[in-house]
């Protein structure tokens, strides 16, 4: 009894530890960055799996103004408003369910096709499709174009709401982790696009008038290299020059200009891209393409099919489309697993979050509580439920081990005939003896595997469980019951090595001794010799022309 006591003590102080370890790990804002990198893509995979996650990005499409667009247009960038309508009366007759423009009409500029764009947006609203407009993050110069602010419907109403595109990098790493579901600019309070493209499409309100805590926490995706953009796709040089592209210097584009690849089970991997380095595996180091399909601007108002008019229709109808650019560097944003992607992406996966998890969206606040007063009582819970396992695991080992003796019984039974039929034949003694020599290997291998297990598996174990769960739970309680009740199973099949092999060398059969030859006393000979008898023996995540997301 005393030494069950000394081990619940001893697990109990590990995890009392490593919680505190954990936790003061878990303050730093460093350390928190570098281990979200470390399991971005097991969550990246994992959340993309099951028929919500699918559902989620389905009913995102993005409509992309890229290096194709803009080589087509006579004046470049930026593009006329007329041509923004063209674009975006295209997309109004396929039925979207609500629209999202991300891009600032904020600064004045000679166009007189302003009114173009009004009537087009207008005629959104007339048709019953909502208009979400990005706005500017400066109040002092308008939110919007005066012309676009003074915009009213036929029963007076504005023809489009306006919405938030602001977002704060991390200090750390500039990685976008977090999304404002809310933005003060000026005196107004503005929804960000995400919270409003994902309200019109649940048909609900999903962030309470008086949250205080309105900072999104992102869980980044990852899609299909067949949907993948090709906005970084390599292109000649007058071309990327002539439509002000954006194209990184070493753009490693497979064969059909894909710049980004499509996820595989090898990279929910933790370091695998180091692991790969050391060990000279080929790798694949595109970044992963975006969760959400996305289709070029210029396919809207190009020459098409019927068959291709009909595709493209039915991939916006009832279906939120997020109108933005990809050619504009100083609107791109920086993904944990995209590496530089646009900024109307951002909005995208913000907005499927959203849809996926509801009001139920990820909160901001990743460890860091162990010493919060409220979450005491839990811990010591969890630590009394480590220390009643321990003090039970000699009487699970020994249920378990009769258990398996009965099993095993049977089998040595017929094991032990095997061998007697074995050692009855002269021409099995070879296999017999082979047998007997990979029974003794087998019995050496198990016998070094409980000892690996039953030294190193709780503290191993323990290290091992805590962070991931730390950063997946956010509960110390949780850490402490998934950690520390694995750690002691790790230990309890050491335990039941240890019962199998003894079981195991109790009931091995005894080998009959080898006859040896007797001496006789000496008889008279008369006509036969003296005849002995014979031996047998057996032997493996600017102004006017690009919304600054």
């Amino acid at each position: 009894m005393k030494g069950k006591l000394w081990m619940a003590a001893l697990v109990s102080l590990t995890a009392l530890v490593t919680e505190f370890i954990t936790d003061a790990s878990l303050q730093s804002e460093f350390f928190r960055h570098a281990a979200a990198r470390m399991f971005v893509p097991y969550n990246a995979f994992t959340n993309a799996l099951g028929d919500e996650a699918r559902a989620a990005r389905d009913q995102l499409l993005v409509v992309d103004i890229g290096a194709q667009t803009l080589a087509r247009s006579r004046d470049g960038w930026p593009l006329s408003y007329g041509q923004h309508a063209r674009i975006l009366e295209r997309v109004r007759r396929a039925k979207p369910k609500v629209l999202f423009i991300d891009f600032q009409f904020q600064a004045p500029r000679a166009d007189d096709t302003l009114s173009q764009l009004g009537d087009t947006l207008c005629a959104f609203k007339a048709d019953g499709i909502p208009v979400l407009m990005a706005a500017g993050s400066e109040a002092a110069n308008g939110l919007l174009r005066p012309e676009l602010e003074a915009l009213r419907g036929s029963d007076g109403q504005p023809c489009f709401e306006k919405v938030s595109v602001t977002y704060v990098p991390s200090p750390i790493d500039h990685i976008a982790w977090t999304y404002p579901l809310k933005a003060t600019v000026g005196d107004t309070e503005l929804d960000s696009a995400a919270l409003a493209i994902a309200q019109h499409l649940r048909g609900e309100p999903l962030l309470d008038e008086h949250a205080h805590d309105t900072t999104m926490g992102l869980v980044w995706g990852t899609g299909s290299a067949s949907n993948g953009p090709r906005w970084q796709a390599p292109a000649p040089a007058h071309q990327a020059a002539e439509a002000h592209a954006d194209t990184p210097a070493n753009a490693d584009a497979n064969a059909d200009g894909h710049y980004c690849r499509e996820a595989a089970w090898q990279d929910m991997i933790p370091l695998r891209q180091v692991a790969w380095r050391l060990l000279q595996i080929p790798a694949d180091n595109r970044p992963f393409c975006p969760a959400h399909r996305s289709i070029e601007a210029s396919s809207l108002t190009g020459p098409q099919t019927q068959a291709q008019a009909s595709q493209l229709a039915e991939a916006m109808t009832q279906r939120a489309v997020l109108y933005g650019g990809s050619f504009d560097p100083n609107d791109f944003i920086a993904s944990p697993l995209q590496g530089d992607l646009p900024g109307v992406f951002l909005h995208a996966q913000a907005a499927d979050n959203l849809i996926r998890y509801g009001e139920s969206w990820r909160r901001t606040n990743i460890g860091g509580r162990l010493g919060h007063q409220a979450e005491w009582p839990m811990t010591l819970g969890a630590l009394f439920c480590m220390a009643l396992l321990t003090l039970l695991l000699k009487d699970v080992v020994r249920f378990l081990s009769h258990r398996i003796r009965r099993v095993l019984a049977a089998a040595r039974h017929r094991l032990r005939t095997w061998r007697r039929t074995a050692a009855a034949s002269p021409a099995q003694a070879p296999e017999a003896a082979h047998h007997a020599v990979h029974t003794h290997h087998r019995s050496h291998v198990v016998t070094e595997l409980r000892a690996l297990l039953g030294r190193f598996g709780r503290v191993y174990l323990a290290l091992m469980v805590a962070l991931p769960m730390s950063l997946l739970l956010e509960n110390v309680f949780w850490i402490s019951v998934f950690g520390y009740s694995s750690a002691l199973a790790f230990c309890l099949l050491g335990e039941v090595f240890v019962a199998t092999e003894e079981v195991a060398a109790h009931e091995s059969p005894k080998e009959p001794a080898s006859p040896t030859p007797t001496a006789t006393a000496p008889t008279v000979p008369t006509d036969t010799t003296a005849v002995t008898p014979a031996n047998t023996g057996t032997s493996s995540a600017p102004h006017d022309t690009k919304a600054a997301s």
